[in-house]
């Protein structure tokens, strides 16, 4: 091991240095009997240093050093002592802190003669060039009187030097040639079984410490884990699984496996003492869950028409849900329950493996009348003042209305018609009301409903149902209704 600034048993220090020190404005050295105050500036010094390591991390030193005061003239010369804290030797590199006072003097012809106490603190460093030479650096902040009406001049220190230790025998109980300064076990002996270990300590074995999560983040229970393909226990209760005395430095490849569910595995380079890995569960591609309920949370068994790469009918258990896996690809859903408008919902499934596809609905008394020239919604279709988007509270009555044409397909030709208030210009109005149904028709042929049976007109202001001379009437204007203009008639 190479030098360190710390050591179990006491061991002197002794080095040289050469550095810098520049003294602020302020400064008090000059002897105003007979000299003027003037700028010190920047001084060369050169010193040397004698110390003493009187425990592990405490180092105490004194010193001395003198040189020329470049701008002032003469020598400055300055004498102190200081305690110092050391940390651990990090690459060769031993840091530390000191802090001390001590006399800061100036011999000038321009300044004169005069000596003041200072104080001082600042970081140091050493860096180990042998077992018993290192490389020392200092910086320091040091405070002395100041010219005026009290306070502190401050200066600052750079120094640069060797410094040299008396190496003392270093104990090492555990015989196992690492010093007990820096060994980490110092009563256990360092195992030496092939690992780059120098720490003193017995290599642990690896352990691997396996939580398992489903993609949505819950631990699970019960879970076969395989480690390169052999297996090796099953998680708790709480979803973890511990797999000691494993060898530091293999590569293993580990796999959860539950049924229903999916992984990919994940493979691990064991490192000494703990490994914690997270293992995630997804569900199989195409899993989808359906939930309905009404507007009080009470589950409804609901009748599901599926429409995609595959077409199912059935009804959801008397929990109102249903988890079933179908080809990936896109999909129309539509619910229906007696005495409820029936919604249709659209939903994609993943090639991935991941969280499951949900449809989670919300059947609302009915709100939908078909009737034979029209689909009359008992409520209104709501956008977002002055725009084209449709107010969320009325997405569910799309759906229903969706869901009337596609269980219809009698009705060959319905009208989307768009009415306005005549709030604004005729233009404007008529505009606006066109890009509403226009909008309204594009969410319709997203669910199922074939673009042909349907056909979007504007009115803007031209057919009110109201007077638009009062709130009431003006609300009751802004309308979109869908009107019925062909049906095939049933062969007789």
């Amino acid at each position: 091991m190479l030098t360190l600034l710390f050591a179990a048993q006491a061991a002197p220090i002794a080095g040289g240095f050469v550095g810098a020190h520049l003294a602020g404005p302020n400064h008090e050295l000059y002897r105003p009997a007979d000299h003027e105050h003037a700028p010190l500036g920047a001084s060369l010094l050169v010193g040397g240093r004698l110390g003493y390591i009187v425990a592990d991390h405490l180092l105490l030193e004194v010193e001395g050093g003198l040189g020329p005061a470049v701008q002032a003239g003469g020598l400055i010369t300055g004498f102190r002592a200081h305690g110092g804290l050391l940390g651990p030797e990090m690459a060769k590199v031993v840091p530390g802190l000191l802090a001390g006072g001590g006399t800061l003097g100036i011999a000038s012809p321009t300044l004169g003669n005069d000596t003041d106490l200072a104080f001082h603190v600042g970081p140091m460093a050493t860096y180990a060039l042998t077992d018993t030479l290192s490389l020392r650096a200092d910086v320091r902040y040091m405070v002395s009187g100041r010219v005026g009406l009290g306070g502190f001049a401050g200066h600052t220190e750079a120094l640069v030097g060797l410094q040299f230790q008396q190496r003392a025998a270093l104990p090492d109980l555990d015989g196992d040639t690492i010093p007990d300064a820096v060994d980490a076990c110092p009563h256990d002996a360092e195992l030496r079984n092939g690992y780059a270990d120098e720490d003193g300590c017995p290599d642990d074995l690896s352990t691997v410490r396996i939580k398992v999560k489903n993609a949505e983040g819950d631990l699970m229970s019960n879970v076969a884990v395989q480690m390169n393909g052999e297996y090796m226990g099953n998680t708790n209760r709480d979803g973890r699984l511990t797999l000691p005395d494993l060898m530091p430095g293999s590569k293993v490849q580990l796999l959860p496996v539950f049924e229903g569910l999916e992984a990919e595995p994940l493979e691990l380079m064991l490192e000494e003492g703990d490994n914690r890995v997270d293992l995630e569960l997804g569900w199989a591609p195409g899993t989808l869950v359906i939930t309905a309920k009404n507007l009080g949370g009470t589950p409804i068994p609901a009748e599901v028409w599926l429409n995609g790469p595959t077409e199912e009918h059935w009804s959801l258990d008397a929990q109102g849900s249903s988890e079933r896996v179908f080809p990936v690809g896109h999909y129309r859903v539509m619910l229906a329950s007696e005495g409820y408008d029936a919604i249709i919902k659209l939903v994609s499934l993943p090639e991935t493996t991941g969280p499951r596809q949900r449809v989670d609905a919300i059947l609302r008394p009915q709100r939908i009348q078909l009737r034979d020239d029209a689909i009359v919604t008992l409520d209104p279709v709501l956008f977002t003042r002055g725009s084209f988007e449709l107010a969320d509270a009325s997405l569910g009555l799309i759906e229903a209305v969706a869901a009337v044409l596609v269980n219809h397909p009698e009705i060959k030709l319905v009208e989307v018609a768009g009415h306005a208030s005549a709030e604004g210009t005729n233009i404007s109005n008529q505009e606006l009301s066109q890009k509403r149904v226009d909008e309204v028709k594009r969410m319709l042929v997203a669910r199922g409903v074939d673009a042909s049976r349907l056909t979007a007109k504007g009115y803007g202001e031209t057919q009110p149902r109201a007077d638009n001379t009062t709130t009431e009437g003006r609300r009751r204007n802004r309308r979109v209704e869908f009107h019925v203009l062909e049906v095939q008639k049933a062969p007789e």
